[in-house]
């Protein structure tokens, strides 16, 4: 985790106040869209196969495998959440490992929707979605890493000891 740049504030608010900020702002949108995704998909599905989903589709597994992306997503950030609160790194570590991954997978999954002959109106707006996703991610792991670099080296300042040392 060296090899990344760091920062040492983001838009005049301390490293760990930015980190609370993605850490909840992370929680609440992917808890958001598991939650309506989760609804919207489970009556899509009873509407299209009826009450017994014995005949499992792509399309059904595609939809278990979306839900289970943002779950983990979401109880990643509670645990960001708590180590950030808890200044434990493991934690901090762990969501940042998640990121790494939904970052490589997002890369990887780019340039597969970049082939010429499967660009037409909807894959545009796809590839807008997951670029401006990427950057999303990106600047949040910037920001959670530079946290979790300060408080694995132990020269977080806490903002309980900012406003006392400016006071």
């Amino acid at each position: 985790m060296d090899r990344f740049p760091t920062i040492k504030s983001v838009f005049c608010l301390t490293l760990e106040t930015a980190a609370k900020v993605v850490a909840y702002t992370h929680l609440i949108v992917f808890g958001f869209i598991f939650l309506l995704y989760f609804s919207y998909k489970t009556t899509s599905d009873l509407q299209n196969y009826g009450t017994s989903l014995i005949r499992i589709s792509y399309s059904v597994m595609h939809n278990i495998m979306q839900e289970n992306a943002l779950l983990l997503s979401a109880f990643f950030s509670g645990g960001l959440i708590i180590g950030i609160r808890k200044k434990n790194s493991d934690l901090v570590l762990s969501w940042l490992l998640l990121q790494i991954s939904t970052l490589l997978i997002s890369l990887v999954t780019l340039p597969i929707t970049l082939v010429p002959h499967l660009i037409r109106g909807n894959y545009v707006w796809i590839n807008l979605q997951v670029i401006v996703f990427i950057i999303l991610k990106s600047f949040a792991f910037l920001v959670v890493n530079s946290y979790y670099l300060t408080l694995s080296r132990g020269n977080l300042i806490s903002e309980e000891e900012e406003e006392i040392s400016t006071s």
